[in-house]
């Protein structure tokens, strides 16, 4: 049995959980969610390359702290980085794989990335310059 990740919590308020499966060929992730207690597996699933599917290991499994971008390149190309731009354009490509399973890559600048729940806020009222609602 593979391992669930616990993500955190999703727009719905349910705890999202992701599960990366080999299945067969290729690799996916799968999104569930977690509600009292009983994990529940969704139809989401989304197929990944290799290269992806390691990152993304290494993303899950750091539950939710940030990875360096240094341990991922030695992660990911243990005999150096192709070109510069390389880890870049794997989470551009990533970032683009899971966003229908409600998750988003997070980076901090030049230091590294971290994998969490995209959840899309709108005020119920304008905000003023203060960033305090006129409520």
């Amino acid at each position: 049995m593979e391992p669930v990740y616990i993500i955190g919590a999703g727009a719905i308020g349910k705890v999202l959980a992701v599960c990366l499966v080999n299945d067969g060929k290729k690799v996916v992730l799968l999104r569930g969610s977690v509600d009292h207690g009983e994990t529940h597996r969704e139809n989401i699933r989304v197929t990944l390359s290799s290269q992806e599917s390691a990152m993304a290991q290494a993303l899950l499994q750091s539950q939710g702290r940030l990875v360096s971008r240094e341990e991922l390149e030695r992660t990911l190309w243990p005999d150096g980085v192709p070109t510069a731009r390389a880890l870049d354009d794997l989470v551009y490509r990533l970032r683009r794989k899971v966003k229908p399973l409600q998750l988003s890559i997070f980076s901090a600048r030049q230091r590294g990335f971290v994998l969490g729940v995209a959840i899309e806020v709108t005020p119920s009222a304008p905000l003023t310059e203060s960033g305090i609602s006129d409520d």
